[in-house]
């Protein structure tokens, strides 16, 4: 059995278990489910690498809010909630 195998299997999520997904509900900020975080079961390395994609992903959303001035909120909808909502305020304090 393999590291992940072993953690989910002392863990009782499995194959079954909450997997954080991207995908939100239609409607507004109060149907939003909450962040589930499966990071219990990851093997080293997995976490920075998810770390490293969700960085480079804000910053092409970053670079293209300054080219058309907005942030592209179909866009916000695949990244965690929580994210999406930080970037939503820092993009709003902004200066200048």
């Amino acid at each position: 059995m393999g590291a992940r195998a072993e953690c989910e299997a002392a863990d009782g999520t499995g194959d079954r278990g909450p997997r954080r997904s991207g995908a939100r509900p239609a409607g507004g900020a109060e149907s939003r489910t909450p962040f589930v975080s499966d990071t219990k079961c990851r093997l080293p390395g997995e976490e920075q690498a998810e770390r490293e994609k969700l960085k480079t992903i804000v910053r092409a959303i970053l670079e293209a809010a300054d080219k058309t001035g907005e942030l592209d909120e179909k866009v916000l909808t695949t990244l965690p909630p929580m994210l999406a909502d930080q970037l939503r305020a820092a993009w709003a304090g902004r200066s200048g």
